[in-house]
């Protein structure tokens, strides 16, 4: 669970020069794009930690802000175990700051059973 005894700030970091690494997962542990049914699994793993007060408002949100655009699903990335099981969720998005598109990882979320062993991190070395 967060600590939401810590302020939150929407921190942007800035990269000027990337390079991109091999992706690295266990075995069996795979990253896929969104496909139907899994905004059920990202409500789950957005309610655990607490960022909404239910899993039906983290569901609701996920279907109207993201479904509607069938382009930006393709952004919408899942870490599944071995059992297929989501456990892990990132989606990739483009902001507008003046004239430019600035790329940013919003709602990285692990399953806290899987927290601390770095599977998050692939998303970012995508």
């Amino acid at each position: 669970m967060l600590d939401r005894t810590i302020p939150f700030y929407n921190t942007i970091l800035r990269c000027d020069y990337y390079v991109r690494k091999e992706v690295s997962l266990p075995d069996g542990f795979e990253i896929v794009s969104y496909q139907e049914s899994y905004e059920e699994d990202w409500a789950r793993l957005e309610f655990a930690i607490g960022d909404f007060d239910s899993t039906e408002e983290a569901k609701s949100y996920f279907v109207s802000a993201y479904l509607p655009d069938s382009k930006k699903q393709k952004d919408i990335l899942f870490l599944l175990n071995p059992e297929r099981q989501v456990i892990d969720s990132c989606i990739a998005w483009q902001d507008r700051r003046g004239d430019a598109e600035v790329s940013s990882l919003h709602w990285l979320v692990v399953d806290e059973l899987y927290q601390g062993k770095k599977l998050g991190k692939a998303f970012a070395l995508l």
